[in-house]
């Protein structure tokens, strides 16, 4: 019994030397996503590795090399928070109701005005989320 625990507790260590070889590559964090090269466009912050000795030699070399920018290269997507992707949906909505609104206004003059009380509202509830 004993020695068939003693071989299922070295079946179970096996994989860690090859999870320690790969714990030295160097890695970056881009927003959300982990990955092993510097993130396009802004700085990032590199994730921490196993090899605290190698830690600022790497960002010494980070800083070192400065990628050209790339005229016709397209913006990377900045990673936005839950709340901003929900503020901007909102704001995306209110301008869309506000345009159909508008719309309503001049195909119907005699609604106008009730029309035009509802543009105000929408607009003083874009004005609180800061929607442009």
């Amino acid at each position: 019994m004993k020695r068939l625990m003693t071989i299922i507790a070295v079946a179970a260590l096996a994989p860690l030397p090859a999870l320690a070889q790969q714990g030295g590559k160097q890695m970056y964090r881009c927003g959300n996503n982990y990955q092993d090269r510097p993130c396009d466009g802004a700085p990032s912050a590199k994730a921490a590795t196993p090899a605290a000795s190698a830690a600022p030699a790497a960002k010494s070399a980070a800083k070192s090399v400065t990628p050209e920018p790339v005229a016709d290269a397209p913006k990377a997507p900045v990673a936005m928070t839950k709340a901003q992707q929900q503020r901007q949906i909102r704001c995306e909505n209110f301008g869309r109701q506000r345009d159909e609104l508008r719309e309503r206004q001049k195909a119907a003059p005699q609604q106008a005005d009730a029309i035009g009380v509802q543009i105000k509202s929408l607009e003083a509830r874009m004005t609180a989320d800061n929607c442009s």
